[in-house]
């Protein structure tokens, strides 16, 4: 019996060994996690690539229904003998007593003029799909990747103001400001982008780019790969931040990666350099309407979600392209 004790004491395993095993074990998940988290980060990344190509083949479809031209919903000539003025948003929809209820978004911003009309880069697919009657909560607009707009859409995705349309979401998605503006807001030789007036509205299209592959349209408004910034804010670095690398469509129906550092580094060459700096926001609010509908009330103190944090100033690539759609983002 001593002998059978003797050898169950030899085959067990002492304090020390197992909080030895446990230690190993823990230094192993350490190590794996943060390779595991990056590549469902990469994942939901690559998900997001395939979403902004849909997206862009859904602007050609519209241009092709609308003239050549892409959307352009801004009017320069609201404001004269009309309720409406040129920074607003209208969408009209008759409703059930024959009449026609309007819901107005105002994007207008007071402290620079060089922002009129400029943020709706971020609601331009919510509002098509509003115009077109398709569905404002398809989640194509989103990159799984984009943890802020992922998390709005889950708040608030499903309340009365979303489903019923009176709301804009932001996508993961940018569209150009310079696609919606004259060329000769952006000059060959002025350091910043000219203020934003009515009769700077332009509808362009593919027939205004001289360089397809080189003219950027829409691209990814941060990294989303990345998980914190250099400042070590846990959020995505903005589009323009040096250290990014976007995933970007050009006008010749391309999908492809640049790296900003490269752009960056392309600073002697004038026809790369943006007019103009700025930062983008870590995650844009929905837009709500400023005049309501007919029948619709309780609007008031309703949450809007968003970010109201920011990454820093950079050159502003893709948004304030030099000479506009005429112009080139890409040295192609």
């Amino acid at each position: 019996m001593r002998a059978r004790a003797s050898g169950r004491d030899k085959r067990a395993f002492t304090l020390i060994e197992l909080l030895v095993v446990i230690g190993i074990i823990a230094v192993l998940m350490t190590l794996l996690l943060p390779t595991l988290a990056g590549a469902r980060r990469t994942a939901r990344a690559a998900v997001g690539v395939a979403n902004m190509r849909s997206l862009s083949q859904i602007m050609f479809l519209y241009s092709n229904d609308s003239g050549g031209r892409f959307v352009t919903p801004f009017r320069y000539d609201w404001g004269v003998g009309s309720p409406r003025v040129w920074t607003d948003l209208v969408h009209s929809m008759g409703n059930q007593s024959g009449g026609v209820d309007e819901t107005v978004w105002s994007f207008y911003t007071p402290l620079d003029p060089r922002l009129h009309t400029e943020g709706f880069a971020y609601y331009w697919y919510s509002f098509l799909q509003k115009a077109t009657g398709g569905s404002m909560l398809s989640k194509e607009f989103l990159s799984p990747a984009d943890q802020a707009l992922t998390t709005m859409f889950s708040q608030f995705g499903s309340t009365d103001e979303s489903r019923s349309g009176l709301v804009l979401w932001p996508s993961s998605f940018l569209y150009s400001p310079t696609m919606w503006t004259s060329p000769s807001r952006y000059p060959n030789l002025a350091a910043d982008r000219l203020p934003m007036e009515p009769e700077m509205l332009q509808a362009q299209g593919v027939d205004s780019v001289v360089s397809p592959a080189g003219k950027v349209f829409l691209f990814e408004r941060a990294d989303f790969r990345q998980p914190r910034r250099p400042d070590g804010k846990p959020v995505p670095p903005g589009f323009n931040n040096p250290r990014s690398r976007i995933n970007v469509s050009t006008m010749d129906g391309s999908v492809s990666e640049v790296a900003i550092r490269d752009l960056l580094g392309r600073a002697d060459d004038e026809q790369f350099v943006p007019v103009g700096f700025g930062a983008s926001p870590d995650g844009p609010p929905l837009a709500k309407p400023y005049v309501v509908p007919q029948g619709i009330s309780g609007m008031a103190g309703w949450p809007v979600g968003g970010e109201p944090t920011a990454d820093d100033q950079y050159p502003l690539f893709f948004w304030a392209t030099r000479n506009g759609a005429r112009g080139r983002d890409l040295p192609r």
